[in-house]
Parts: structure tokens; sequence; C-alpha cells
């Protein structure tokens, strides 16, 4: 156990107190929440700079993601800085541009054309019933037949001419859809790979201050429940700091043996006893049943028990509380009173709801 924060020590919401021994240290942990931060920074704008690597850290078991995320990020960054694509882009824009004002174009050509056709067929109909009446020959009259197809093949040449553009019109354009599609497709692809690399790394984190270190959840003084040193061997699940603020709302935790638990339930009534504060001078102290574990820790369940006058007794007495208060308790069921050493510690505790004192506690060993 690496001791960070000495008993009496103010401490900040979200400080860390204490890390169990593991193999990434509380520098490589800010180090990887500064970079997360700076990743996604770099992620909403392409102007950003890939940010660079000048520190040499080792993360244990999000090793594996950190260098996923190097190799997803400098592909990302080649993806983005990449002109060759870009370029095939905006090629294919101004082709399919010129394509459309060419077409346009010959659109224009296909009505003077059309409109070539109307004149040299009414001409095509007056030469013929002049031919019919011996006012031309018959060769000027074919001359004038051959000019009036010639118009109508030009016009159904104009067509196939503009229907080609069109269609080439079309072909640019799929092309062009298509390559956008794949280059903006693998860009996705990589920012979210990026993004879920990011997110095993925030696990990480959140897995490492749970399992490693002891992290102030409020602000206030903090308290040692024991004397601990470094190096030591830490008990799954043992409390050993509380944190006092300047709530006057307290929380006692019981004890309570597995053959009496099931009478027990939330809002019942307690009476507490203190063992450094004698019940026949100074009385008790009453609460409230507020909270049951579901889960047995070798035969016993831990409850614990809100202390709705503070430490306030049933005398009229404030006592003054201590990190370490022990007793017993009386919890009244709905038929008869239970009564049983219940408290191993008793603690100026966090209570979640209105942020009163708070106790730390670790879910791994060293």
């Amino acid at each position: 156990t690496n001791i960070l924060l000495e008993d009496g020590s103010t401490v900040e919401k979200n400080q860390v107190i204490a890390e169990m021994e593991n193999p990434v240290t509380q520098n490589g942990i800010e180090f990887l929440k500064s970079y997360v931060l700076e990743i996604r920074s770099y992620l909403k704008s392409s102007k950003n700079e890939l940010p660079l690597i000048t520190e040499n850290h080792v993360f244990g078991a999000m090793q594996t993601n950190f260098n996923e995320l190097q190799k997803n990020l400098k592909n990302y960054d080649e993806q983005i800085k990449n002109t060759y694509n870009t370029s095939k882009i905006s090629n294919l824009k101004k082709k399919k541009q010129q394509y459309q004002i060419l077409i346009a174009i010959s659109i224009k050509q296909l009505a003077l054309i059309k409109q070539k056709l109307i004149n040299a067929e009414d001409k095509y109909l007056a030469n013929t019933n002049l031919y019919k009446k011996g006012v031309i020959s018959k060769m000027d009259f074919y001359n004038e037949e051959t000019a009036f197809r010639q118009k109508q093949m030009d016009v159904e040449n104009a067509k196939r001419t503009t229907t080609d553009q069109q269609i080439t019109l079309l072909n640019l354009a799929q092309e062009l859809s298509d390559l956008e599609f794949q280059y903006y497709e693998n860009e996705r692809i990589l920012a979210n790979n990026i993004q879920a690399n990011l997110l095993e790394i925030e696990n990480g984190i959140e897995n490492w201050q749970q399992n490693f270190s002891f992290v102030a959840p409020v602000s206030g003084k903090l308290v040692w429940l024991e004397k601990i040193h470094q190096n030591q061997f830490i008990e799954v699940g043992k409390s050993l700091f509380a944190i006092t603020t300047n709530n006057e709302k307290f929380i006692a935790l019981a004890t309570i043996p597995a053959t009496g638990f099931g009478k027990i339930q939330t809002g019942q009534k307690a009476r507490i006893k203190l063992n450094n504060y004698p019940t026949y001078e100074f009385g008790h102290l009453e609460g409230i049943v507020s909270k049951l574990t579901e889960i047995p820790n070798e035969n016993t369940y831990q409850v614990e028990i809100t202390l709705k006058n503070g430490m306030t007794s049933s005398y009229n007495k404030l006592l003054a509380f201590t990190p370490e208060m022990t007793g017993t308790a009386e919890i009244v069921t709905d038929d008869l009173r239970v009564i049983q050493r219940i408290f191993n510690q008793f603690n100026k505790l966090f209570d979640r709801n209105s942020n009163p004192n708070a106790s730390v506690s670790n879910s791994s060993s060293n």
C-alpha cells in the first residue's frame, strides 16, 4: 500500500488517498486521463494536430488498448491527411460539373437542330407540291428531299449525343458517390474504433480506481480508522478511512448474525449504547435502520443505522464524536427486540443523498 495522505489531512473530492500495489502508477493514470481528453479534442477538429507521445508509461491491463489506440490514431491521421483520395474526389466533382455544362449546351443545340428540321420539312412539303405540278425538276426535288432527310438524321444524332452525355454523367455521379462513401466510411470506422479504444481505457481507469486506489468521494478532513503503513497487506472490503465534513448527519455500521437478520427491515427503530459512554449517565443514541446488505460476510450481515438526532443522546447530551466508537444496539422488530453485539466500528460516514461524511473502502487486496 502506498499512502499519499496523512491522518487529519484536508482532502478534495476525487483526490487519491492511497494506492494498492499494481503495475500502473498514479502518474500513468493521470497521463491517460489527460491523453483521452486530448484525443477527444483532436477528433472534434481536423485542424488539430495528432497528439504525440513523449512520455513512457506502463499501463498494465490497459497496455493492449493503449497500443490499439495508437495504431488506430495513426491510421486515422493518415486517412484525413492523404490528399490522393480527396484530390480524386475533387477532380470527379469538377468533371461532373463540366459534363453538366456540356449537356446543357447539347440540349440547346438539339433545340436549334429541331427548328432547322421543322424549316426543312416545310420546304420539303412545298417542293413536293411544286414537283407534282412540274415546276421543279426531279433532280431538284431529290436534292431537297435529301437535305430534309439529313436534318432528320442530325436531330437523331444530337439526341444520341445528349443521351450518351447523360449516361456518362450518371456514371461519374456513381463513381463519385462510391469514392466518397468509401473515403468517409473508412474515416467513420477508424473514428469509431478510436472511440471504442477511449471507452475501454476510461473503463480501465475506473476499474483501477476501484481496485487499486482509495479516492475521496467528498471534500473534508481525512480520518484514519486504523493505523496503516506502507506496503501493508489490506483485507478485501476493510474500511480504512473516513472523511468528516461540516454535515452533522451520522451513520452507524452494525454487524448482525445471519440467524437474526431476517427479522430486520429498513425503517425499524434502533437504540445504540456506546461503550465509552455509560448508558445510566449519558443515555443512548436513537436511530433508524436505513440500509441492509444483501451478501453476508462470514455469516454476518452489515446494517446501516441513521442517527436521527445525530450525536445527541436520549438524555439530551451532545456526545463527542470519535472515528472508532464501538458499542451495542437494540433493533426493534415488529414483535420483539433483537439485541446483538453489532458494532466493530462507529464512524461519521457519508450519506449519499444529503452529502454528509463518507467512508472510503477498497474491494481489492494488495
